[in-house]
């Protein structure tokens, strides 16, 4: 039992250091990350610590002892307060500062594991150079090889190997690029019993243009978990064009400009609607909103082109109705009288028509230059010698022409029929005075 007590004394002490003052302590720790899959980063901490008053250390000088079937250096990464002097291989050499505070980690060995042989052990023999313990330690510490929770990728594949990927189960992040639409994930796992978010024999992801980030999360048999992260870019080589190649109305041309957007376009009052055709490229879309009945003034289309990558192009179409205008044409274009021979200017608006004294009423047959006008005839009826007869054409605007035929009636006719049976009157008495003074000679 003494025996017993002395080395757990002695262990003591050579874990905590050899005490400075009575009021003081000191000590020493060289720990490590306990278990570690193949391949694994661990680190490997020596620290020093204590109470009361500093230990006034001037140097460490150490070198590590490892199977270099189990384990490789890595870096070593030095405390605050602390330079490290000198490195080389698996020797060390560091210089600690006056005002370094307890516990201070002096450095940070990073091993690599590879797990080729059964002595899994790294121990660190080191010597101070202080006014506490310049006795020559060592510490050792054995890492678990994790063989049962590994939570790792064996392989990674997409599409089949189509699209590069140069895999290592240690290496956490990628990036490909493709121009595919989507693309196809295979791989396998490291340790059999892990898990992953995906389903490893085939799992298809849908791009869209642009970078596609895909985490796949390796779950192992203790539940700790490693992400690898997927970066596919889709390349995008679809057209940005958003510009408009022609516009119409009404199949009538509208004159473009690749820097003009707003365009105004007037019609005349008679054009009731409007048929507004755009076209861009094959690959964009067009859309045109608007009333195509038209009202008078401005009437607004918005034409919108959208390109194959999705840029957005607006153009703003101003239609504008102009307002009603009346005609004031209130000429006639051609004008006849059933029987006459009429010498008609659309210009000359009075004429003088000679007819036989018997005639009571004029025949016209006309033809206005405006088919909006309107026209009347008056004073067409029981003519005399000096009636005029009027043709009243009126306009659209109510604008008005009168055309006169001032009646003159010829009476020559009748004082030739008058004429022609006085004198067979008289024919006929001297026809029967000579009859009678024959029967009376005869007596």
């Amino acid at each position: 039992m003494k025996k017993f007590l002395v080395l757990f004394f002695f262990a003591l002490s050579f874990f905590i250091g050899i005490p400075s003052v009575s009021a003081s302590t000191f000590g020493t720790n060289f720990s490590c990350d306990k278990v570690a899959a193949e391949g694994d980063l661990i680190a490997c901490r020596f620290i020093v610590s204590g109470t009361g008053s500093k230990a006034n250390i001037e140097k460490v000088e150490g070198n590590f002892i490892y199977n270099s079937s189990s384990f490789v250096l890595d870096h070593i990464e030095q405390g605050s307060s602390i330079s490290l002097a000198e490195n080389k291989g698996n020797s060390l050499s560091l210089q600690v500062s006056e005002d370094y505070t307890y516990p201070a980690i002096l450095f940070t060995a990073y091993f690599k594991t590879l797990f080729q042989s059964y002595d899994n052990t790294i121990s660190f023999q080191y010597q101070f150079t202080s006014d506490v313990d310049n006795s020559k330690r060592s510490l050792t510490e054995t890492i678990v090889h994790d063989q049962m929770h590994e939570s790792k990728l064996s392989s990674l594949t997409i599409n089949d190997g189509a699209i590069p990927l140069s895999f290592d189960p240690n290496v956490l992040e990628y990036q490909v690029t493709t121009q595919a639409e989507s693309i196809v994930l295979t791989g396998s796992l490291k340790d059999s019993n892990a898990t992953c978010n995906i389903d490893l024999n085939h799992y298809e992801v849908a791009l869209d243009y642009g970078a596609n980030e895909i985490e796949i999360v390796v779950t192992a048999m203790d539940q700790s978990t490693r992400t690898y992260r997927l970066i596919v870019t889709r390349e995008d080589h679809r057209n940005d064009d958003s510009q408009l190649k022609s516009l119409t109305i009404n199949n009538q041309a509208v004159s473009l400009q690749s820097t003009l957007y707003s365009y105004t376009y007037q019609v005349p009052y008679e054009v009731t609607s409007a048929d507004v055709v755009a076209s861009a490229l094959p690959t964009s879309t067009v859309e045109v909103d608007g009333n195509t009945s038209l009202a008078v003034g401005n009437n607004t289309f918005v034409i919108r082109v959208t390109s194959e990558k999705g840029s957005v192009s607006k153009y703003v179409l101003t239609v504008r109705r102009q307002e009603q205008v009346l005609s004031s044409d209130s000429s006639i274009r051609r004008l006849t009288i059933q029987g006459y021979d009429l010498d008609f200017d659309s210009d000359e608006t009075n004429y003088e028509i000679s007819v036989p004294f018997y005639v009571s009423k004029l025949d016209f047959d006309l033809d206005l230059n405006d088919e909006k006008a309107t026209y009347k005839i008056v004073d067409n009826e029981d003519l005399k010698n000096g009636s005029v007869v009027n043709v009243e054409v009126e306009a659209e605007d109510g604008s008005t022409t009168t055309y006169s035929f001032q009646i003159q009636k010829s009476f020559l006719p009748l004082i030739l029929l008058v004429g022609i049976g006085i004198a067979a009157f008289i024919v006929i008495l001297v026809v029967c005075l000579k009859i009678r003074k024959k029967k009376r000679e005869i007596v």
